[in-house]
């Protein structure tokens, strides 16, 4: 089937568990997108990541704009939080996250801070 190299959404345990969702199956140069945020005062950026991987996930405010911050990942089984300085201009932005690097991590939630 052709959707098996793309990021899907994803729980652990069967349907109607109280289980979080979460994208896995992310890899090399995906990008996923999320509108809209009232961004004010963000100076921080965090993720909650879990799998085999070892790269970075850059932040933007637009699918091809400049990267605002660049946050590393690295091999874990267990969800890890990982964060790093991100100036996000005050206003409504929409949220691009691509990733950069081997492996296929799985992002279950990202942090304005």
């Amino acid at each position: 089937m052709g959707g098996e190299g793309f990021p899907k959404v994803m729980q652990d345990g069967r349907d109607g568990d109280e289980e979080p969702g979460y994208i896995g199956n992310i890899r090399n140069s995906a990008t996923m997108g999320f509108k809209y945020f009232d961004c004010r005062g963000v100076r921080e950026f965090g993720i909650v990541v879990r799998g085999y991987c070892d790269g970075v996930f850059e932040v933007r405010t637009a699918w091809d704009g400049a990267v605002l911050a660049a946050i590393r990942v690295r091999n874990s089984n267990v969800w890890e939080e990982y964060k790093a300085p991100c100036e996000i201009p005050d206003g409504v932005q929409a949220i691009y996250l691509t990733y950069k690097g081997g492996g296929n991590p799985s992002l279950r939630t990202f942090m304005l801070l």
